[in-house]
Protein backbone atom coordinates (compact mmCIF):
# COMPACT_ATOMS: atom_id res chain seq x y z
CA UNK A 1 0.00 0.00 0.00
CA UNK A 2 3.04 2.48 0.53
CA UNK A 3 4.96 1.61 -2.62
CA UNK A 4 7.44 -1.11 -2.29
CA UNK A 5 8.78 -2.46 -5.20
CA UNK A 6 7.45 -6.10 -5.52
CA UNK A 7 10.98 -7.86 -4.44
CA UNK A 8 10.58 -6.01 -1.18
CA UNK A 9 7.10 -7.28 -0.73
CA UNK A 10 7.84 -11.06 -1.63
CA UNK A 11 10.50 -10.75 1.07
CA UNK A 12 7.71 -9.57 3.44
CA UNK A 13 5.42 -12.13 2.47
CA UNK A 14 8.28 -14.96 2.87
CA UNK A 15 9.05 -13.42 6.33
CA UNK A 16 5.78 -13.89 7.54
CA UNK A 17 5.42 -17.55 6.12
CA UNK A 18 8.64 -18.29 8.46
CA UNK A 19 6.06 -16.94 11.36
CA UNK A 20 3.96 -19.77 10.68
CA UNK A 21 6.66 -22.54 10.76
CA UNK A 22 7.86 -20.44 14.21
CA UNK A 23 4.34 -21.24 15.75
CA UNK A 24 5.38 -24.63 16.49
CA UNK A 25 8.95 -24.28 17.85
CA UNK A 26 7.29 -23.24 21.41
CA UNK A 27 4.87 -25.93 21.50
CA UNK A 28 7.72 -28.32 21.28
CA UNK A 29 10.37 -25.95 23.52
CA UNK A 30 8.09 -26.06 26.35
CA UNK A 31 7.96 -30.01 26.44
CA UNK A 32 12.00 -30.03 27.08
CA UNK A 33 11.84 -27.00 29.37
CA UNK A 34 9.10 -28.41 31.18
CA UNK A 35 11.47 -31.62 31.87
CA UNK A 36 14.82 -29.74 32.20
CA UNK A 37 16.19 -30.11 29.49
CA UNK A 38 17.47 -26.92 28.26
CA UNK A 39 20.98 -28.56 26.76
CA UNK A 40 18.73 -29.58 23.93
CA UNK A 41 16.20 -26.25 23.67
CA UNK A 42 19.82 -24.29 22.94
CA UNK A 43 21.51 -27.56 20.92
CA UNK A 44 18.20 -26.81 18.90
CA UNK A 45 19.11 -23.37 18.84
CA UNK A 46 22.39 -23.08 17.81
CA UNK A 47 21.76 -26.00 15.14
CA UNK A 48 19.34 -23.61 13.26
CA UNK A 49 22.00 -20.73 13.34
CA UNK A 50 24.62 -22.61 11.97
CA UNK A 51 22.91 -23.66 9.31
CA UNK A 52 21.11 -20.33 8.78
CA UNK A 53 24.97 -19.32 9.06
CA UNK A 54 25.69 -21.57 6.59
CA UNK A 55 23.24 -21.12 4.32
CA UNK A 56 23.08 -17.43 4.59
CA UNK A 57 27.27 -17.34 3.89
CA UNK A 58 27.14 -19.68 0.62
CA UNK A 59 23.76 -17.19 -0.26
CA UNK A 60 25.54 -13.64 0.23
CA UNK A 61 29.10 -15.16 -1.44
CA UNK A 62 27.21 -16.09 -4.59
CA UNK A 63 25.38 -12.85 -4.50
CA UNK A 64 22.10 -14.10 -4.93
CA UNK A 65 19.94 -11.20 -3.19
CA UNK A 66 18.50 -10.55 -0.12
CA UNK A 67 15.35 -13.18 -1.04
CA UNK A 68 17.33 -16.42 -1.00
CA UNK A 69 18.37 -15.07 2.26
CA UNK A 70 15.53 -15.01 3.41
CA UNK A 71 14.93 -18.76 1.60
CA UNK A 72 17.90 -19.81 3.97
CA UNK A 73 16.70 -18.55 7.22
CA UNK A 74 13.29 -20.34 6.48
CA UNK A 75 15.29 -23.37 5.56
CA UNK A 76 16.70 -23.25 9.02
CA UNK A 77 13.50 -23.19 11.18
CA UNK A 78 12.36 -26.93 10.26
CA UNK A 79 15.62 -28.36 11.00
CA UNK A 80 15.43 -26.69 14.27
CA UNK A 81 12.23 -27.90 15.20
CA UNK A 82 13.10 -31.15 13.87
CA UNK A 83 15.86 -31.52 16.35
CA UNK A 84 13.80 -30.34 18.95
CA UNK A 85 10.86 -33.09 18.10
CA UNK A 86 13.65 -35.97 18.28
CA UNK A 87 15.08 -34.92 21.63
CA UNK A 88 11.08 -35.14 23.02
CA UNK A 89 11.00 -38.61 21.04
CA UNK A 90 14.44 -40.08 21.93
CA UNK A 91 13.43 -39.03 25.55
CA UNK A 92 9.85 -40.21 25.75
CA UNK A 93 9.00 -36.89 26.92
CA UNK A 94 5.50 -36.73 24.88
CA UNK A 95 3.46 -38.80 27.11
CA UNK A 96 0.11 -38.21 24.79
CA UNK A 97 -0.38 -39.22 21.52
CA UNK A 98 -0.58 -36.75 19.06
CA UNK A 99 -4.20 -36.65 17.99
CA UNK A 100 -6.55 -33.75 16.22
CA UNK A 101 -9.88 -32.71 17.66
CA UNK A 102 -11.39 -30.34 15.64
CA UNK A 103 -13.89 -30.07 18.49
CA UNK A 104 -11.31 -28.56 20.59
CA UNK A 105 -10.34 -25.81 17.89
CA UNK A 106 -13.01 -23.38 18.47
CA UNK A 107 -12.73 -22.87 22.78
CA UNK A 108 -8.39 -22.79 21.84
CA UNK A 109 -8.57 -20.06 19.25
CA UNK A 110 -10.90 -18.31 21.86
CA UNK A 111 -8.56 -19.08 24.87
CA UNK A 112 -5.47 -18.45 22.53
CA UNK A 113 -6.79 -14.95 21.11
CA UNK A 114 -5.54 -12.53 23.95
CA UNK A 115 -1.90 -14.41 23.92
CA UNK A 116 -2.08 -14.13 19.88
CA UNK A 117 -3.10 -10.47 20.50
CA UNK A 118 -0.29 -9.70 22.53
CA UNK A 119 2.27 -11.71 20.28
CA UNK A 120 0.99 -9.36 17.17
CA UNK A 121 1.35 -5.98 18.96
CA UNK A 122 5.21 -7.04 20.35
CA UNK A 123 5.89 -7.77 16.66
CA UNK A 124 4.30 -4.20 15.52
CA UNK A 125 6.26 -2.53 18.55
CA UNK A 126 9.42 -4.26 17.51
CA UNK A 127 8.91 -3.39 13.73
CA UNK A 128 6.88 -0.37 13.19
CA UNK A 129 10.18 1.95 13.77
CA UNK A 130 11.95 0.73 11.32
CA UNK A 131 8.81 0.78 8.51
CA UNK A 132 8.44 4.59 9.66
CA UNK A 133 11.84 5.02 9.34
CA UNK A 134 11.73 3.39 5.99
CA UNK A 135 9.24 5.99 4.81
CA UNK A 136 11.72 8.83 4.94
CA UNK A 137 15.63 7.50 4.49
CA UNK A 138 17.52 5.32 2.34
CA UNK A 139 17.40 1.37 2.48
CA UNK A 140 21.01 1.55 3.83
CA UNK A 141 20.31 4.07 7.01
CA UNK A 142 17.38 1.46 7.55
CA UNK A 143 19.74 -1.63 7.39
CA UNK A 144 22.16 0.09 10.00
CA UNK A 145 19.32 1.17 12.12
CA UNK A 146 18.15 -2.89 11.51
CA UNK A 147 21.29 -4.12 12.91
CA UNK A 148 22.12 -1.55 15.82
CA UNK A 149 18.43 -2.56 16.79
CA UNK A 150 19.31 -6.64 16.33
CA UNK A 151 22.48 -5.92 18.88
CA UNK A 152 20.64 -4.66 21.31
CA UNK A 153 17.84 -7.18 21.48
CA UNK A 154 20.39 -10.20 21.20
CA UNK A 155 22.02 -8.49 24.29
CA UNK A 156 18.72 -8.30 26.02
CA UNK A 157 17.99 -12.07 24.90
CA UNK A 158 21.49 -13.19 26.74
CA UNK A 159 19.25 -12.65 30.09
CA UNK A 160 15.98 -13.77 28.95
CA UNK A 161 18.12 -17.17 28.55
CA UNK A 162 19.02 -17.48 31.71
CA UNK A 163 15.14 -16.38 32.99
CA UNK A 164 14.12 -19.26 30.47
CA UNK A 165 16.83 -21.97 32.27
CA UNK A 166 16.24 -21.03 35.73
CA UNK A 167 12.10 -20.69 35.89
CA UNK A 168 11.87 -24.42 35.62
CA UNK A 169 14.56 -25.09 37.78
CA UNK A 170 13.22 -23.00 40.70
CA UNK A 171 9.35 -24.49 40.11
CA UNK A 172 10.54 -27.68 41.04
Amino acid sequence: LIGYPPDTVLGIFLSACGYIMWAFLPAFVAVLSAHERLDYVSAATVVGRVVFIALGTAVLLSGQGFIALIIAGLLSIPIEIGVVVWAIRRYGLATRRFTIAPRLWLALIQGGIPFGMIALTLQVAYSIDSVMLSLFSTPSIVGWYGVAYGLILSLVSIFSGFKEAIVPSLSR
